[in-house]
């Protein structure tokens, strides 16, 4: 609305004309504007032309009306809406790499964790029973006599034990392994993302059989990434519990069947103000067939394995539908491992070759979509003595592409209860 005003009184004002006439009203003195909509989103310039009149005489004038600010107001808001949701799904995509690869590293740990077990246990097994037996043996000084009294006893199905219950509860291994990763993966042209992993990990398992061993652990994982891209940079630090169960099958003793199951419950902060935390559970699941070789003192296992991890994204303001990411992968490798006596204890060094490639992988994977093959090599020692051992170990992953790296120092310690 404008009001015409004259220097003199009794003039009185009319629409005379003008290019846009149609767009204006005129009652007494208030001249109405009234624009339906904007043909392009620039500046919009409207005419009209206004006659005064007193008495005989008149004069025209043309009034311009130019509309700036509601339509660059209209689209400096749409387009902030639209970078909001872009930086929004951009730490969605970076949180559920970030909870990929936590879930990743809980499991090698607990697979890590069948292999030392089983290399503790096969040690055990082929050490010399020097004599012993399980029971009370009947035996004379004679060795004639004691030779024919057993031959008669062996020719009538008996034996010169007696024997005693052999009944034992087994016990509860307990074990803590931390470990710390730093790495870096390279987007397409300057996107990129460093990152460091911290995880603490507890757990307990046992022998429920000869051939069967099952166990439990309760995992915390956090990982700080710093995003560089064009939708967003800032750090996303993701922090998430893990729960797990696992297991090991030995076949005979060339092989044995590995399996690790585990959900998970994540929180991803973000430090940048345009962005709002995010949310996300998960669960994942590991089973691997490997076999137990021998050469030259040296113990070969070669492996398969099969990984999946399903990541549910929660719903937030900006992105009001939850996002699911399923990621499967195949890995082949083998693990050596010498073990020597060492200052009352044994010394084992082992060295670890993988290699990883997806088989069906999330496609909103943010920077880290490069890396879908990789080689990893993990050198380590453990040490074992009594009820008590710790491990110490490094690992280097490497993608085929060179897009992505991470190094890792682990150690682990575990005793008896």
């Amino acid at each position: 609305m404008i009001t015409l005003t004259a220097s003199q009184r009794g003039v009185n004002f009319s629409i005379a004309g003008g290019r846009n006439q149609a767009k204006f009203s005129l009652s007494g003195n208030t001249l109405t504007f009234e624009a339906t909509s904007f043909k392009n989103p620039g500046d919009n310039t409207y005419q009209v032309n206004i006659k005064a009149t007193k008495g005989n005489d008149t004069t025209e004038k043309t009034l311009t009306v130019t509309v700036e600010a509601s339509t660059r107001f209209g689209v400096s808001a749409s387009r902030a809406a639209v970078a909001v949701r872009m930086a929004a799904q951009a730490v969605r995509k970076e949180s559920k790499t970030a909870s990929k690869v936590l879930l990743f590293k809980v499991g090698k740990t607990l697979m890590g964790r069948l292999s030392h077990i089983r290399h503790k246990d096969k040690q055990k097994s082929s050490s010399s029973t020097n004599g012993f037996v399980n029971g009370i043996q009947v035996s004379f000084a004679d060795s004639q006599t004691n030779s024919l009294i057993n031959h008669i006893l062996s020719a009538n199905g008996l034996s010169n034990v007696i024997p005693t219950s052999s009944r034992k509860i087994e016990r509860w291994d307990t074990w803590t392994s931390a470990k710390v990763v730093i790495g870096k993966s390279n987007g397409t042209g300057a996107d990129k993302t460093k990152f460091n992993l911290k995880s603490l990990n507890m757990g307990m398992d046992r022998r429920i059989a000869k051939d069967k061993i099952i166990g439990f652990a309760l995992s915390l994982g956090k990982q700080d990434r710093t995003a560089t891209g064009n939708d967003f940079s800032g750090d996303v630090d993701t922090t998430q519990y893990t729960l797990s169960s696992y297991g090991a099958l030995e076949l005979n003793d060339k092989g044995s069947i590995e399996a690790v199951l585990g959900v998970a419950q994540a929180t991803h902060k973000v430090n940048n103000a345009s962005s709002a935390d995010q949310d996300s559970d998960g669960f994942f699941a590991s089973i691997a067939y490997r076999a137990d070789l021998q050469a030259k003192g040296v113990e070969l296992s070669p492996f398969i394995r099969y990984d999946i991890s399903r990541i549910k994204m929660k719903a937030i303001d900006v992105l009001t539908n939850s996002e699911t990411g399923t990621n499967e992968a195949i890995a082949l490798g083998i693990e050596i491992n010498k073990q020597v006596n060492y200052r009352d204890g044994q010394l084992n060094r082992f060295v670890s070759v993988e290699y990883k490639s997806d088989i069906r992988r999330d496609t909103s994977d943010y920077l880290s979509k490069n890396a879908e093959q990789e080689v990893s090599v993990k050198l380590g020692l453990d040490y074992q003595k009594d009820d008590t051992s710790a491990s110490v170990s490094y690992e280097r992953i490497q993608s085929t592409n060179n897009k992505a790296h991470s190094d890792g120092i682990e150690g682990a310690i575990q005793w008896k209860f």
